[in-house]
């Protein structure tokens, strides 16, 4: 380990070291539902969910990892800031990504499978 945190069974989403954010082109989701899928995937570190929206309906993954090295408390800290960046920079587009620098935290979410079901 040596001061590395160790990351088992965990899928490799957020490719690391890329930081900042990467905004998938196509078409936007519903007002609104960006900020619902990063808020409930913020709330849920390690566990990959599906939303599903829209009628007939359209699944929406997400993910979040922290580093093992964070407290509870760094780790939200991280994400609630990653989920403003996404917000800010990829407003409402139907897939984005945003990765800390130092690889502390990091949020993405699809409209296609990239991660398992927890």
């Amino acid at each position: 380990m040596f001061g590395r945190a160790e990351s088992h069974d965990l899928p490799v989403v957020c490719p690391l070291p890329t930081t900042g954010s990467i905004c998938t082109a196509g078409p936007e989701i519903e007002h609104g539902l960006q900020e619902q899928v990063l808020t409930e995937a913020k709330n849920n570190p390690g566990v990959c969910k599906v939303h599903y929206y829209g009628d007939p309906a359209i699944p929406l993954y997400s993910f979040t990892y922290c580093r093992g090295d964070n407290s509870k408390f760094q780790c939200s800290k991280c994400l609630e800031e990653a989920v403003g960046v996404i917000a800010k920079k990829c407003n409402n587009k139907h897939g984005a990504q945003y990765t800390k620098p130092a690889g502390r935290c990091c949020i993405r979410y699809e409209n296609y499978q990239f991660c398992p079901l927890s």
